[in-house]
């Protein structure tokens, strides 16, 4: 998505404007009012890495979205999504800390072949550029390894139990 450029919209007399500008952006108040309104169907599943089955279902690369930036920051989806659910009173500091610590750095598998896919270089279609990569294929092999090289070591420490964040979050 790319929003369109402002100098277009200029001469046209149209104006943008956002739900948020109507209605206060309270996730669990804005799934409500879309299935009451608007026929909305959260998914069947929860999405990985949070409890959550109402947010950000529409992109299927959102959950690798999610998990690298677990790896990077040591805060996942469950984190971010528990985060606004304690600052809205939804849920409690406790039970937000046991839903992180539950979900946080989940691997995301329900799209993961699909992006793997796509994130990948074709040889066939794209034989010069393919040849620029340490490896133009994409599989979770890979991925793991090229993860594993960019953990944060004043974040991440590594074990007999394999990564583990340096300070997980408690009560």
């Amino acid at each position: 998505y790319l929003p369109i450029d402002r100098e277009l919209l200029k001469d046209k007399n149209i104006d943008v404007y956002y739900l948020g500008y109507f209605l206060p952006w309270h996730p669990q108040d804005c799934y409500y009012y879309a299935v009451e309104h608007g026929g909305f169907e959260p998914s069947p599943e929860r999405s990985p890495g949070s409890y959550s089955k109402y947010s950000s279902i529409d992109d299927r690369i959102d959950d690798l979205h999610y998990y690298t930036s677990h790896i990077k920051f040591g805060i996942g989806r469950a984190t971010s999504d528990a985060a606004q659910e304690v600052r809205n009173n939804d849920i409690t500091r406790e039970e937000s800390v046991a839903l992180v610590n539950r979900y946080d750095g989940e691997f995301p598998e329900r799209f993961i072949e699909q992006t793997f896919k796509y994130l990948s270089i074709s040889e066939e279609e794209y034989p010069i550029a393919s040849e620029m990569f340490e490896q133009p294929h994409m599989d979770r092999e890979y991925f793991d390894h090229l993860a594993d090289r960019h953990r944060t070591p004043h974040l991440w420490k590594f074990g007999n139990e394999g990564w583990r964040l340096r300070y997980p979050i408690t009560n």
